[in-house]
């Protein structure tokens, strides 16, 4: 025989329970409801001789819903476990009502954080815990976490213990914001979650060694909206376009010089220009990968501003070089360049390697000297260049 020290037990009827939680005005993020609908949820009943009959009453949803744990009489443990995935990173609270037709040192409300069991902070389940009580909990939860609640039975016998789960507060999608001079830099990482896809001023990290993304991004007409290399590999796919009027963009590295790449592969139609910083590396498929602005390839006397083009093009820009900017042209095409190559802020000169060639057609003005890698070929068609050296 199993014998219990006896205690009167003071239960809560479930219709006080609807009228204390029937007057509660939902907020946004509040409830079971959307991701956290009950619909989302799963119920698991566990024990290791097989026998559990837990239920959940989602009746109250999205108020409140009611977990009542097993009650079998096998005399052994079981679980009864109501769990969901969380969707975002957070701070995740609700209010809970228990009660037990036992004693609370036998059944037990835990709250699951992915591998983590813990008994609710506030409960009592002492010999002396009262059979009804009350509180609320908060846990941090990351995204992708199965989380929930769960009654534990020590032993299935004299009766089950339930609890009511209210006013529960989920995390749900941070704020998002543009890509601003402040708060830079911006993570790439966060596109379309945190970070919406337009530049106006601020800089975007590339955060990821090897980085896709496929959003279309706008660009205002700040001097300052930068993409920074970070000394990583990236490729967009999607479109860059003007926000109004004269969008711009610039490719720096702030990470290892000449370490990575910044591909763009989408038919742009910013109107602004694109300018390439000491250490960074463009990468283009096509001339209209540039939009229509001018192209600034902005080297300085050690450390080049490179344009790598994969393969056979025309750029139609208006072209400007300072310091010491190098055209990589892939081995096989041919590059031709039909704008005006001219000095930047400082002269410039023109490098060609990758074992392609660059066909000049324009007359030319930049002032730096011309230097062509063996392997590479340069072809001149009206070019004016002060100085070919072929090294």
């Amino acid at each position: 025989m199993i014998i219990k020290k006896p205690f009167i037990p003071i239960l809560i009827p479930p219709s006080v329970i609807a009228i204390l939680f029937s007057s509660k005005v939902l907020l946004a993020d509040t409830g079971f409801t959307g991701p956290y609908a009950p619909s989302n949820f799963t119920l698991t009943n566990s024990s290791p001789s097989g026998s559990h009959n837990g239920s959940v009453n989602t009746s109250g949803a999205p108020s409140y819903v009611s977990i009542t744990g097993p009650d079998t009489t096998s005399n052994s443990p079981s679980t009864t476990s109501y769990t969901a995935t969380a969707g975002y990173t957070g701070t995740y609270s609700f209010n809970w009502s228990y009660s037990t037709l036992d004693a609370p040192s036998y059944d037990y409300p835990n709250f699951i954080n992915g591998s983590s069991v813990t008994l609710f902070s506030g409960f009592n389940n002492s010999v002396y815990g009262s059979a009804t009580q009350s509180g609320t909990e908060s846990y941090t939860i990351t995204n992708g976490t199965t989380f929930g609640f769960q009654i534990y039975s020590t032993d299935n016998l004299f009766g089950a213990a339930s609890v009511v789960i209210s006013n529960f507060l989920w995390a749900s999608a941070p704020a998002s914001t543009d890509i601003t001079v402040v708060g830079s830099p911006y993570l790439a990482s966060d596109l379309n979650t945190t970070v919406n896809p337009t530049f106006d001023g601020g800089t975007l990290e590339m955060n990821e060694a090897v980085g896709s993304y496929a959003e279309n991004l706008t660009l205002s007409n700040s001097a300052t909206n930068t993409i920074d290399q970070f000394g990583n590999t990236s490729t967009f796919s999607g479109v860059f376009s003007d926000a109004t009027t004269s969008g711009k963009i610039s490719i720096e590295n702030t990470g290892t010089a000449n370490q990575g790449s910044v591909s763009f592969t989408g038919v742009n139609t910013y109107t602004g220009g694109t300018q390439v910083n000491a250490g960074a590396n463009l990468i283009i498929n096509s001339g209209a990968a540039l939009g229509t602005g001018t192209l600034a390839l902005v080297g300085s006397s050690t450390i080049p501003a490179t344009l790598s083009t994969t393969a056979t093009t025309t750029i139609a820009n208006a072209i400007t070089v300072s310091g010491d900017p190098v055209f990589n042209v892939a081995s096989g095409t041919t590059t031709t360049v039909s704008g005006v190559i001219s000095d930047g802020g400082s002269p410039g000169d023109v490098g060609v390697q990758g074992g392609g060639t660059l066909n000049l057609t324009a007359v030319d003005t930049y002032t730096g000297p011309t230097t062509v890698s063996s392997g590479s070929s340069l072809a001149l068609s009206g070019a004016a260049l002060f100085l070919i050296a072929v090294v």
